[in-house]
């Protein structure tokens, strides 16, 4: 906003020249001149501070019924295009049936959106049921009941730290299509792109596309 208001009082002060208004170009110039002695002082920095007190929090969660109608919608298409892609491979149905397994992940994980976009076949490869300890003993009472029954892979995530993704029953079932060579080759995959969500024709994953997402709320199992 401030830079906003500073080209404001440029582009006022270049109409004032221009139509030799000196009346106009001294408003300009007076108004830039305090710009840029008052307004980090009085502006700016009180709006950092502020923002920084509130801190990275949400104001309002998303309802239950909509994160049950939003699983449903999940679980009634995956299925869905798994069936359309068993019985007619093509780029697009795959490409859809990635996007959605994708964002069932995050939303399930409550993860960052690289994380669980950025997973290669080989780090699907062996789910387990089996997480290492350090990574449990961080997790909350509640995020460690769906690690005891769903299966799960492990990502790198920040600070090189082994991140947990959950795998529920339907993810599980499209991982199975999406890992498929002989599938991956009727839609049209490079054979050297190794990203799970991958982009046909392409060496790159959907997380392209969603670097800035931010972290969803964890749905439903």
């Amino acid at each position: 906003m401030g830079s906003s208001l500073f080209k404001c009082s440029q582009l006022k002060r270049g109409k004032a020249v221009r139509e030799d208004d000196t009346v106009a170009v001294k408003e300009a110039e007076e108004y830039a001149a305090l710009h840029k002695s008052e307004y980090t002082d009085r502006m700016s920095s009180a709006a950092h501070a502020s923002y920084r007190i509130s801190g990275n929090t949400l104001n309002a969660f998303p309802d239950e019924d909509d994160l049950r109608l939003l699983r449903d919608y999940q679980h009634e298409k995956i299925s869905h295009l798994v069936d359309d892609l068993k019985k007619d491979p093509d780029e697009v149905t795959w490409r859809e049936l990635a996007e959605v397994t994708m964002t069932r992940l995050i939303v399930f994980n409550a993860r960052r959106g690289s994380e669980a976009a950025e997973l290669t076949v080989s780090d699907c490869a062996h789910p387990t049921r089996t997480v290492d300890p350090v990574v449990v003993a961080s997790l909350s009472e509640v995020e460690k009941q769906p690690v005891q029954r769903l299966m799960v892979v492990e990502v790198i995530g920040k600070c090189n730290r082994p991140v947990p993704i959950l795998l529920t029953e339907d993810v599980m079932k499209a991982m199975n299509e999406l890992c498929d060579p002989q599938m991956q080759k009727k839609c049209g995959i490079n054979v050297a792109n190794q990203f799970l969500f991958a982009l046909p024709n392409t060496s790159a994953s959907i997380s392209a596309f969603i670097r800035h997402s931010a972290p969803l709320v964890v749905g439903l199992s």
